[in-house]
Parts: C-alpha cells; structure tokens; sequence
C-alpha cells in the first residue's frame, strides 16, 4: 500500500510505514507497478517527474522530462516491470491539450506524443481531433494495459498494441476480432496468461492470435 501524507510519499513496512520520498502535498499524482512507480507534482506550471524502485526509498526526480502548463484535468498511468506509460491533460487558456510520456524504470524518456490543442468543450474523437495526435490517444476513456515495452489500448474498434518507433508511440498492430467487446471505455487488464477487457456486468479473458 502506498499513500501521501503531508508532503511525503509513504508505503507500508512489516515494522510500520516507510516514508519514500518527499512530495508536494495537494500537487501529488502517482502510481505503482510490481517492480516500480513514477508520479510527478506540479508547482504552478512547473511539474517534476519522478520515478521510484518498490524496494528502496527515495526519488529519482527530472524536472525538466513533463511540462504541463494550464490546469490539470487528468492524468493516467500504465505501468509494466520496464516502462511507464503517463497519459496528461491540461486546459490551457481556450485550449485543452493532451500529452503522452514514456519513461523506463529510472525516469529516462524513452518516447513522447505531445500538444493537442482542442476548444474547451471540443469533440475529441473523430479526423482533426488534436493537433496530429493520433485517435486511439485522443478517444482514449479507460485504462489500457502495458506489458513489457507493449501497451494495449481499447478503441471503438477493438485493441490495438503500441509500441515505441523510434520514440514515438505508434500503432504496431490492430484486434478488430475484439470490437464486439471492447470499446473506448473499456479498461484492460493482464493477468500473466493474456488481455482481461472489464465491462459493466462482466469480466472477459481475450483471446487474441
């Protein structure tokens, strides 16, 4: 178990709480993996990235590796044993733009999509949704899965597997199979054996080929 408590990143211990690392109380979003977690914190428009190992304590932190100028909205993670996939959107001005970063187990960027400029209240599906960012990140509702360098994104057409090309995130294979039970709201999840797609009333093991 991890939680913040008054400017700290803490986890439980068998000899009581273990402070991890120092953070900025009310500014703080992370998430943990089975081997590693990353977060980052913002202080008006400067936000730190950070990235930390499940064994140890402290913070490896990169100030510089995500810039989120405007108000947050949301941000989501995907984490596998060796890269962090973390998803961002900020109202900026008139604009709302999204972001996607890739790093390893360390903080090192690996991979970026950036800079989708929306009006506030805009569409974000569809052709010309964001500036050149692709559908599969712009629809994006629920949370994909990563596996290894992998990650399985739900769309309204099925799963689709992206993986990083020469640092970008792009579309390396497509599951039309999986359309008729995954869709953009669908979060996926892996259990050592394959994809798991949760849906409202159900839970379904993917077979894909």
């Amino acid at each position: 178990m991890y939680w913040l408590n008054a400017g700290g990143l803490y986890r439980d211990a068998p000899l009581g709480p273990v402070r991890v690392g120092a953070v900025l109380e009310g500014q703080t979003r992370f998430a943990v993996g089975n081997s590693f977690g990353v977060g980052f914190y913002r202080a008006g428009n400067f936000s730190t990235l950070f990235t930390f190992d499940v064994l140890r304590v402290g913070l490896r932190e990169d100030p510089a590796a995500l810039q989120l100028a405007g108000t947050l909205l949301g941000a989501r993670f995907a984490l596998s044993d060796t890269h962090a996939w973390i998803f961002t959107t900020v109202r900026d001005r008139a604009q709302v733009r999204q972001s996607l970063l890739v790093v390893d187990a360390a903080g090192r960027v690996l991979g970026r999509l950036e800079d989708s400029a929306l009006p506030v209240g805009g569409a974000a599906t569809g052709a010309g949704a964001g500036a050149g960012l692709p559908e599969w990140l712009t629809s994006l509702q629920a949370d994909p899965v990563a596996v290894g360098p992998l990650l399985f994104v739900p769309t309204d057409r099925g799963v689709v597997r992206v993986e990083l090309v020469g640092g970008v995130p792009t579309v390396t294979r497509e599951f039309p199979d999986t359309e008729p039970f995954v869709d953009s709201a669908t979060p996926l999840l892996f259990d050592g054996r394959g994809l798991i797609a949760v849906q409202t009333q159900r839970i379904l093991q993917l077979q894909m080929s």
